[in-house]
């Protein structure tokens, strides 16, 4: 989290900075490692205010601005105000959360002759504007005037709630962690891996490098809490310390299913790897933990924010051909397959290249890398390449990046490209223990048990056992003939039991409440029965009742409305919320796969899709009928009275009704809609 001391410390060139009038500030085109923290004005250069509107009780005010131009929850902003406040001796800021019109006050936290600093906490997410300036004059009295009437209107930032957390958690619970040190120590490293691998993880995903054979990639999503990255107007949520931990996630789980590789990161959560020390210690401590671990690769993490908005594509850096020639070709080689995968997935790529620089020579008196990380690693034995993945000052290339399922893509597209570079093989998944036919036997009739409530007959038995020990099919096939042979449909099962039954088969055990409801609603609600049959069928629970029978569990693929149930349950109330009828299987299929796919996010879909549709526009409705079904749609709730007339007057005004959608999509109601359905 950035320190307000941070902020205090951008203050001093304020004024200077609220003469401009760029609502963000850009690095320049460089290499990431220079970029430091902007600071950003209001959105347009300050108007003067007219001397009609002015209290001449009211100091002049020279400029306002703010620290940052979004925040997330539980973040500090920084308000600064030029004025001589020597004369005055208090100052209170009001703030108003749009939509919901709620006002918090703050005092200063410095005045003197030449600014008056504000801190506000946030502790929610939305939209927040600067209202009003007040002042206390010597017999006590507070001058109060709007930030409109001084000229300075429509002053507000964006709040944002904090979602990487529980993917930061996920994607460190598969990194198994190691004490660092200056030294690298190998007897502690196997000790620390030793426990961290009894502890129940993976060892694919260990930070010991082995002599089997296995390759150890280093994970590096850069930038970090303490050195974040430029933002970008083109998508006000962006962070690249949290973008780039997602693509580092979505590696690890990818190559998480091959054998012959080890995976370790820089990083598995937001904070600084130095622990909050300059660019180059930061940099340095990354290097220390790939030497540790004793790296054969260590790829880079990143994403671009510069000047110029038209800059586009993906950039990938490997080490030149001097010192160390050799990482070199095999930098340049892994860059080629990392640009064929990215290309895969729809992503131009504009450079493919080493830099060096004249300033730094290697010790053999030739020119060095210019990126930090690529030299310092290249010194200590490590080829290191550095991936940057588009351009976020770019709108078109931002609109594309910044959707979940890009992002997924991604990681995807640079863990193929470690697979291919290095020729890893899929892990097979083989049971605990050999095929036993009384073990198989036994399993079979488990499932005539549970599923049938009878004991398998002769022929029955045999079959199944036969496919079974011949490894015709496995653990989940077998289950699926069960649940949906003719026999069981005959059972004519509610959702209810049905839901109970999996939950014996699959989970060997009776369910929990909340569970089953869960799942329940899930069915009535637009989910087949194969897909809540995915989902358990896919859980660790059957995983193990599989290995205790020593059967290969297998896996299965369903389509369209059965592949993520969450999803599908939130496109159905899109039929009834918005075009006011029950879906329709072949539209919810569609829907979902358009989602899943990438063709389109869940916002798209939310918005466009459906709102657009011939179908609704040919309801014909009012404004204020419009505006009634977005409340549903977006809020799920009736409409407060001053919400809906503040939206019908806007339309009334001239305002589109593709406007006033986009505005309920971009809400914080909507958000936290979307993630009680698991949407992010």
């Amino acid at each position: 989290m950035r320190k307000i001391s941070k902020i205090l410390a951008a203050f001093s060139m304020a004024a200077i900075m609220a003469l401009t009038p760029a609502t963000a500030v850009f690095a320049e085109e460089m290499p990431e490692e220079n970029f430091d923290e902007g600071f950003v004005v209001t959105d347009e250069a300050p108007v003067e205010a007219s001397e009609e509107v002015l209290n001449e009780s009211f100091p002049a005010i020279e400029y306002a601005a703010l620290a940052f131009p979004e925040v997330w929850v539980g973040e500090t902003q920084g308000v600064v105000i030029g004025v001589d406040a020597t004369a005055y001796s208090d100052a209170i800021l009001k703030t108003v959360y749009e939509g919901t019109g709620e006002e918090e006050a703050y005092p200063a936290s410095v005045m003197d002759n030449e600014s008056v600093v504000f801190e506000i906490p946030n502790a929610k997410a939305g939209i927040k504007a600067l209202k009003s300036l007040s002042f206390q004059l010597e017999n006590g009295e507070y001058v109060e005037m709007s930030f409109a009437d001084l000229g300075y209107e429509d002053v507000c930032y964006n709040i944002y709630e904090e979602t990487i957390g529980e993917e930061a958690e996920e994607f460190g619970s598969q990194i198994a962690d190691v004490e660092v040190s200056e030294t690298p120590d190998t007897a502690a490293i196997s000790a620390s891996v030793g426990a961290a691998l009894s502890a129940g993880l993976s060892d694919s995903l260990s930070e010991e490098r082995t002599n089997d054979g296995k390759v150890v990639i280093m994970l590096d999503p850069g930038k970090d809490d303490y050195h974040e990255g430029p933002t970008t107007k083109n998508q006000p949520g962006y962070r690249a310390s949290k973008y780039n931990l997602k693509i580092g996630q979505y590696m690890a789980e990818y190559l998480s299913s091959y054998d012959k590789v080890i995976v370790t990161s820089s990083r598995n959560n937001t904070s600084c790897p130095s622990g909050g020390g300059s660019e180059t210690d930061c940099i340095n401590a990354r290097v220390r933990k790939a030497i540790n671990v004793k790296a054969d690769l260590v790829i880079s993490l990143h994403t671009n924010v510069v000047k110029n908005t038209k800059t586009r594509g993906v950039d990938i850096y490997f080490p030149n051909d001097n010192y160390n020639a050799a990482f070199g070709a095999r930098g340049e080689n892994y860059a080629n397959h990392v640009a064929n995968q990215l290309k895969k997935v729809g992503l131009s790529i504009r450079s493919l290249t080493s830099n060096t620089t004249r300033n730094v020579k290697y010790p053999d008196k030739s020119y060095a890398d210019a990126n930090l990380l690529i030299r310092q690693c290249k010194v200590n034995g490590i080829p290191a390449v550095v991936i940057e993945h588009g351009y976020m000052s770019n709108q078109a290339e931002s609109d594309i990046l910044f959707r979940e399922q890009a992002i997924k893509a991604i990681g995807e597209a640079d863990a193929q490209a470690v697979v291919d570079f290095f020729g890893l093989p899929k892990k097979t998944e083989e049971p605990d223990t050999a095929p036993d036919r009384a073990n198989i036997s036994a399993f079979v009739s488990r499932l005539y048990w549970y599923c049938l409530e009878r004991q398998p007959d002769a022929a029955g038995l045999e079959y199944w056992t036969n496919q079974l020990m011949n490894r015709n099919v496995d653990g989940i096939t077998a289950a699926y003939g069960f649940f949906f042979s003719q026999e069981f449909e005959n059972r004519n099962l509610s959702n209810e039991d049905f839901v109970e039954s999996l939950y014996h088969v699959l989970m060997n055990r009776p369910s929990d409440a909340a569970g089953k409801a869960d799942w329940v609603y899930k069915l009535e609600n637009g989910v087949g029965r194969i897909g809540v049959y995915s989902g358990f069928a896919n859980s660790a629970e059957y995983t193990q009742i599989c290995r205790t029978y020593g059967i290969k569990k297998g896996e299965l693929n369903v389509t369209g409305r059965n592949r993520n149930p969450g999803l599908t349950t939130f496109i159905a109330r899109l039929y009834t919320k918005a075009l006011g009828r029950p879906y329709d299987t072949a539209g919810l299929d569609y829907w979902c796969n358009e989602v899943l796919d990438g063709r389109m996010s869940i916002d798209d879909v939310s918005t466009i899709g459906f709102f657009t549709s011939p179908e609704f526009k040919n309801k014909g409705l009012t404004d204020g009928e419009y505006v009634t079904v977005l409340y549903h749609t977006f809020f799920d709730r009736e409409p407060d009275q001053a919400g809906y007339t503040d939206w019908t007057t806007r339309l009334r005004k001239g305002t589109s009704r593709l406007e006033v959608l986009n505005g309920f999509a971009k809400s914080r109601e909507f958000n936290a809609l979307k993630q009680s359905y698991g949407i992010k």
